[in-house]
């Protein structure tokens, strides 16, 4: 196995992990889901803050290998990612917050490691692959999908009357939007875990 992908594969672990978060959402309250992000949003930040000002503790210097050499002078995508989490959670509807948060962390898992893997044509003026952005759509469709067939447990009262082939078309769109934002994230210059995140919020909110 080529150790460039060995080693985004580890990174894609750890990120996939995160689908605590959503999953946790599910059955806890707004309140109490803000609480528990804040705290490790804070924590994160310390630790980033720490590692940036070169402060020799076992607790920072044991995760840095998990830092990406773009990221060794300035704040890791972890620290975005819990600030995004955090905002969808204060300023949207819970379904939609969670739907933001899945969407980050598989679209940008597939993105990746497809990209790695099987990624040979380089989009134009991007350093991202056909092969990734394919799979970040592909994904994301599935979970738009699943999104819209999963009854009142998962999904919002006021979609209810709008699942028919206008929703499916309708989801799809912050999807596209979503790959862009990921395919031109270096020229953006705002880190993609916080710009999916919010993109895919925004997008939904606006579209249903």
């Amino acid at each position: 196995m080529d150790f460039n992908f060995k080693q985004e594969l580890n990174r894609k672990l750890i990120h996939l992990s995160s689908s605590i978060y959503p999953i946790a959402y599910l059955f806890l309250s707004k309140p109490v889901m803000i609480t528990i992000i804040a705290v490790l949003f804070v924590a994160i930040l310390f630790w980033d803050i720490a590692r940036l000002k070169k402060i020799n503790l076992k607790i920072i210097t044991m995760f840095s290998g998990f830092v990406r050499e773009k990221e060794s002078a300035k704040l890791t995508g972890a620290t975005y990612f819990l600030a995004a989490i955090l905002l969808v959670i204060v300023l949207f509807p819970k379904d939609i917050a969670i739907i933001s948060m899945f969407v980050l962390i598989f679209c940008d898992t597939a993105a990746a490691l497809f990209g790695k893997a099987f990624g040979k044509t380089k989009i134009k003026g991007t350093n991202k692959s056909l092969v990734g952005f394919i799979a970040f759509i592909a994904v994301g469709f599935i979970i738009m999908i699943i999104y819209l067939n999963t009854g009142e447990f998962f999904i919002n009262p006021r979609f209810n009357n709008i699942v028919d082939i206008s929703a499916y078309l309708l989801v799809f769109i912050p999807v596209i939007i979503a790959g862009l934002v990921e395919l031109y994230s270096d020229k953006i210059r705002i880190d993609d875990n916080f710009s999916i995140t919010l993109t895919i919020a925004i997008c939904l909110y606006i579209l249903l």
